[in-house]
């Protein structure tokens, strides 16, 4: 089973924490902490998805040297995502992102000569992708209608 951290327990944080768990990756996923620079609401994740024995903390790294986990779940606001992942490499966790993957392009280089150097993985998710809106506007794209 992986060990996970979520970094970022607002709004889609919340959403991802009740997505994992009500899926089937609960079989393969456990959150081990979560981390928010709002403690109280890193707390109400923990609490609203019976995670009691999460790590919860305001500071990602005691989070992560407490928790030890493979991976890192980095929902947080773009302009800490740098930091955020770079310190997630810096414990051998692998990184999946929220978009956008970073702040800036210097930050996206920043974090591909991480990537790269530390031999994580660095993946950016795009949870959109299949809905069917989005579909029906890329296949209206591809007629040629518009």
């Amino acid at each position: 089973m992986k060990r996970a951290v979520l970094v970022g327990c607002g709004v889609m944080g919340a959403r991802w924490a009740k997505t994992l768990g009500t899926s089937p990756l609960l079989e393969r996923v456990s959150l081990v902490g979560l981390v928010d620079v709002d403690e109280a609401v890193a707390r109400s994740v923990q609490q609203e998805n019976a995670l009691a024995n999460a790590v919860v903390g305001t500071n990602l790294e005691a989070v992560l040297a407490t928790s030890a986990p493979d991976v890192v779940f980095d929902v947080a606001v773009p302009s800490v995502r740098r930091d955020v992942v770079l310190t997630a490499f810096r414990h051998g966790c692998d990184v999946l992102t929220e978009k956008p993957m970073a702040a800036s392009l210097q930050d996206a280089k920043d974090i591909l000569d991480a990537a790269r150097t530390s031999g994580r993985l660095h993946a950016v998710t795009q949870n959109r992708r299949f809905k069917e809106s989005i579909r029906r506007i890329r296949r209206a794209l591809a007629s040629g209608v518009i």
